[in-house]
């Protein structure tokens, strides 16, 4: 090829779909990533559980001799009296038994905030990788803005240099977390919130960002007058179940509806939804 020559077609294709191989290999680690998270918060979840559950046989496992096999005790959580059992293993001590199970509630409990914070950094990312991949299927993009460097193995960022692009898009996509709206929580019954884990929330309203991110493209001479802006609605999977979406419909229209009348945003974003 001889130098300064423009790429082929060919080229251009060949390097979306090389690229759209290695987006999708990093998307596979980060949802598998995700996974293993959600387990270890599981396990943190049902140990704590136990350990609730195994507070209330303290008193028969203190007086219960080696070779229990079952313990029985009264839970009065529902307001009366009810008989509740916990199976032992005979070959050791009801105490030392609940106190593995007590210390393994703490053990799990440490770890928690850590995986929570953990998972809500690895969701980012995954919501980061997804973008690009739909910004390079649609081919809204040039393919050189889409240039990353892999750090740690799993994380793509963007390259500074690519801002110089920004003047010459004409389509943009936001991406709304909704649980960082306030107006979402608000809505929500308590049943419903008690479902939810806070700590997956992005800590930034989307308005301000939104705000934030359409001065700075005017800032560098883009013109969003004359561009398409896209709003999607992501961590769906964990909200859909809440009565807040009750009725819920695939269509614009609902979409536009819902972000204004039940999370209170402004029509500069709502007006986006596609």
């Amino acid at each position: 090829m001889n130098a300064g020559k423009e790429p082929s077609s060919d080229d251009e294709c060949a390097r979306r779909a090389a690229f759209a191989r290695a987006l999708a290999r990093a998307i596979a680690r980060i949802d598998r990533r995700s996974v293993a998270i959600r387990s270890d918060l599981n396990k943190a979840e049902t140990a704590r559980a136990a350990a609730e559950r195994a507070r209330l046989f303290v008193a028969s496992a203190a007086a219960a001799p080696r070779g229990t096999r079952v313990l029985v005790t009264l839970d009065w959580a529902g307001g009366k009296p009810e008989p509740i059992e916990m199976p032992l293993d005979p070959s050791k001590g009801a105490g030392e038994q609940l106190a593995a199970i007590f210390r393994r509630a703490r053990r799990l409990a440490t770890g928690a905030a850590t995986s929570r914070e953990r998972l809500r950094k690895t969701e980012v990312a995954g919501d980061g990788l997804r973008e690009l991949a739909l910004a390079l299927a649609a081919e809204e993009v040039d393919i050189a803005s889409l240039e990353v460097r892999r750090e740690r193995g799993d994380r793509w960022v963007l390259q500074d240099h690519q801002l110089r692009y920004l003047p010459a898009a004409r389509s943009f996509l936001f991406v709304l977390d909704p649980m960082s709206v306030p107006g979402f929580w608000s809505s929500l019954t308590e049943a419903d919130q008690s479902m939810l884990d806070r700590t997956l929330a992005s800590q930034v309203h989307p308005q301000d960002i939104f705000d934030r991110t359409l001065q700075q493209m005017i800032a560098m001479g883009s013109r969003p007058g004359k561009s398409r802006l896209t709003v999607a609605i992501s961590k769906t999977d964990l909200v859909e179940n809440t009565k807040l979406f009750d009725g819920r419909r695939d269509d614009e229209q609902w979409a536009r509806w819902w972000l204004a009348d039940r999370l209170g945003l402004t029509r500069d974003v709502t007006d986006s939804v596609s």
